[in-house]
């Protein structure tokens, strides 16, 4: 919305409301109702356009979202705004499987969690992964 184009147009159909038609009314409280509509309508659409780039600012300087993906072998099982929910859902279904020696384990270069079976001595295959959620689509990004 173009705030500029917003006030000078809603300024002067206050103008006209208020000067247009001055035959039979009182010129001087015309006057004064046209100047305190004018101030009203600036006034109401500067101090929304501080709300918007306040709005702008709050949005940039926000960190970025982050859900994290419950997987089995990469086949996504669902998105949680959580990493403890996303683990419980894959130990679960693990459970479910009849694995009981289970482990969280994650490498120090990765953010993945992955799920261990102890007693198997090998990954299940479940993994709890974070994933940043985009606030508006980006054409250059990376699509990973």
């Amino acid at each position: 919305m173009n705030l500029r184009a917003s006030a000078v147009r809603l300024a002067g159909l206050a103008s006209k409301w208020s000067y247009g038609d001055l035959s039979g009314r009182d010129g001087a409280a015309a006057t004064a109702t046209a100047m305190a509509t004018e101030g009203l309508v600036h006034a109401v659409l500067a101090l929304g356009a501080e709300v918007r780039d306040w709005r702008m600012d709050e949005r940039i300087d926000r960190p970025p979202l982050l859900v994290y993906r419950a997987e089995f072998n990469g086949i996504g099982l669902g998105l949680y705004t959580g990493r403890e929910a996303a683990r419980d859902h894959c130990l679960d279904l693990a459970r479910a499987e009849g694995a009981t020696a289970l482990a969280w384990v994650t490498e120090a270069d990765e953010d993945t969690d992955e799920l261990h079976d102890a007693a198997q001595a090998s990954c299940t295959g479940y993994a709890v992964s974070p994933v940043e959620v985009a606030e508006a689509y980006d054409p250059d990004a990376d699509e990973s």
